[in-house]
């Protein structure tokens, strides 16, 4: 299975759109991406492709590049080529409530990939599946505060905000509070600071908080590609340090890139919190098959809680996430 999924991983990564079909295909589904030029979106298609070719599926999929009316046009597109089903990572996902109407009008499941999508009364969405990020960031929480106990830690945490416009940073941070307010006896949260997905505000961020707050150890990340920033941030005050050295910051992060996993790997980050994309394109397209043959799934979808990479777990884990998907152990 990982053989397949590398090697459907390695062509797609040279396209922008694609329609792969096989002899014997019993399904059409059109997949409409908001882009693809990210090693996260290619372990999503990686995903569908495995899953399309155990289940006989032909899969169109088109790159929108970010532009929202450019995404709708493509479903559109996709509706009038007669696919069966439509799998869409919503650039916008009240715009694209335009697209599932359509999709309403012609009898066609609409199954949402990653970002949620919620539906109205005229505009009903099949499916859906996505990460818990609630579940996801307790979790990850939860797993800091357990080792914080192991050693005899208390920790002064900092969470960077992601942007409140963005419904999963909202519930990241969602997750991170509740379980840091769970475990107050080791936990004490001393700022929360907006950062957005913004290296710079990251950097500030990090900066002026350990100016104002030197006592901070801990430092929560709604996503991973904050890391970069944090860690110049920290080099200033000399706390860019391995676990168990001096001045050492306890790190988490949401998400799965290969920066973080590595930080982890060489010492310098304890845990990241990974959402399980792969198996998200899986689910999507298993979920196509299903609907297009007349089984009643929850029009909520699903939401998967990810899993944990740190130390203890490395070799066994962080192959799963993205960030380390196809290379070698």
């Amino acid at each position: 299975m990982r053989k397949a999924l590398v090697s459907v991983l390695v062509v797609m990564m040279c396209l922008a759109s694609a329609s792969v079909f096989a002899a014997g295909n019993k399904y059409v589904v059109g997949v409409s991406f908001d882009t693809i030029n990210h090693p996260y979106w290619k372990s999503d298609i990686a995903g569908m492709q495995a899953a399309a070719k155990e289940l006989g599926v032909e899969l169109k999929i088109l790159n929108a590049q970010g532009d929202v009316n450019a995404q709708n046009h493509q479903i559109e597109n996709l509706l009038a080529s007669k696919v069966q089903a439509v799998i869409c990572i919503a650039a916008d996902n009240k715009a694209v409530l335009q697209s599932v109407k359509k999709c309403n009008q012609a009898n066609v499941p609409f199954i949402w990939n990653d970002r949620q999508v919620f539906g109205t009364a005229d505009a009903k969405v099949s499916y859906g599946v996505g990460t818990d990020n609630v579940a996801l960031a307790k979790n990850g929480v939860q797993w800091i505060a357990d080792y914080a106990r192991k050693n005899n830690l208390k920790l002064k945490v900092l969470i960077l905000l992601g942007p409140l416009t963005d419904n999963n940073a909202i519930e990241r941070d969602k997750g991170y509070s509740a379980a840091i307010d769970a475990n107050s006896d080791v936990l004490d949260l001393v700022a929360k600071v907006p950062a957005g997905w913004d290296e710079a505000k990251s950097l500030a961020a990090t900066v002026n908080s350990l100016q104002a707050h030197p006592e901070i150890n801990c430092i929560l990340m709604p996503a991973d590609l904050q890391l970069p920033a944090v860690e110049s941030g920290l080099k200033q005050y000399k706390r860019w340090v391995k676990e168990g050295q001096p001045g050492h910051v306890v790190l988490g992060a949401l998400n799965g890139d290969k920066v973080a996993l590595d930080a982890v790997k060489d010492g310098y980050e304890e845990v990241v919190m990974c959402q399980p994309i792969i198996d998200t394109g899986r689910l999507t397209v298993q979920a196509a098959v299903d609907l297009i043959n007349g089984k009643k799934l929850d029009e909520n979808g699903q939401l998967n809680p990810g899993f944990l990479v740190y130390k203890e777990n490395f070799n066994d884990k962080a192959y799963d996430a993205y960030g380390y998907f196809g290379m070698k152990k």
